[in-house]
């Protein structure tokens, strides 16, 4: 009786055995068994003593490929060191033409007659990326009728400069038709003062620089490119361009706001220098 009992038991847990052994197979979990008494079938893949390996249908060899090098990281400063300008009430795209840096070789610079997708990012891979990008206006003063390329305007209450993301595919049109806004960055308004009668409005020009910082998904055969706005109602809208603000640098490498020479006491010439219109572009994920 005792023998029979302990039969009973034993298949009994035998039969347990295989059928949760069953139910892991069928469920494609990782059976683990001793190595010694397996020939695995050829593509295996384990992990032992601290890294992977492969089984040929002969042998294992380890998962490594000295020949491979990971793609370099995205990271991307271009500035524009040309005083352009953008027309009224049009989103218009900064043509960056000097690269600071571009560690993957995706940044095209704007060249003169270059096509209208140059000055912008191609991403070599899909991801996410960290853009933040700043344009600073040259507002004209309260007494100034026309714009420097002596074209009339009139600075107004309701003016205002904004910049923004868009992203799209390379075009050779000049036109934002192929791309889209991402993301908007702030609006600043660039006077003060009475909205009727049409009078001159006092430019507020230490309030004209907006700036944007936003993450973006794009994917290889796309752009990442960024755009300037100058606003001003119909009534009152210019027919000059607004030019960007470049930066005074006499020399050294140091930055200067207004700083006087010694031959003439007044500001230096405007020296081109990367801390005014500028973008950067750095991947974060994956």
């Amino acid at each position: 009786m005792k023998r029979f009992i302990l039969f009973s038991a034993l298949f009994f847990l035998s039969f347990l055995y295989s059928s949760a052994q069953e139910n892991i197979d069928n469920e494609g979990a990782i059976c683990i068994k001793e190595a010694s008494t397996l020939t695995p079938p050829s593509g295996t893949i384990e992990y032992r003593s601290g890294e992977f390996r492969g089984y040929d249908g002969s042998s294992w060899n380890k998962l490594d490929n000295p020949a491979y090098t990971p793609p370099p990281a995205s990271h991307v400063y271009a500035w524009l060191s040309d005083s352009i300008g953008i027309p009224v009430n049009i989103w218009t795209k900064i043509p960056f033409n000097i690269v600071e840096f571009d560690i993957a070789g995706e940044f095209i610079p704007s060249t003169p007659g270059s096509p209208y997708s140059h000055g912008s990012f191609f991403p070599a891979l899909p991801g996410f990326y960290q853009v933040t990008a700043r344009c600073e206006y040259e507002v004209p003063d309260y007494q100034q009728a026309t714009l420097p390329d002596g074209q009339p305007i009139h600075i107004e209450p309701r003016s205002y400069v904004s910049i923004a993301v868009f992203t799209g595919v390379p075009s050779t049109d000049p036109s934002p038709m192929d791309d889209h806004m991402y993301s908007q960055g702030n609006n600043l308004q660039i006077a003060w003062g009475l909205d009727f009668p049409f009078e001159y409005g006092q430019a507020l020009n230490r309030n004209n620089a907006p700036n944007i910082s936003t993450i973006v998904e794009v994917f290889p055969g796309e752009s990442i490119s960024i755009y300037g706005f100058w606003y001003q109602p119909s009534a009152m809208a210019a027919t000059g361009n607004m030019p960007f603000q470049i930066a005074h640098d006499p020399g050294g490498g140091g930055y200067h706001e207004e700083a006087p020479t010694p031959e003439t006491g007044g500001p230096p010439p405007a020296v081109p220098h990367k801390s005014k219109v500028y973008v950067t572009i750095h991947k974060v994920y994956p």
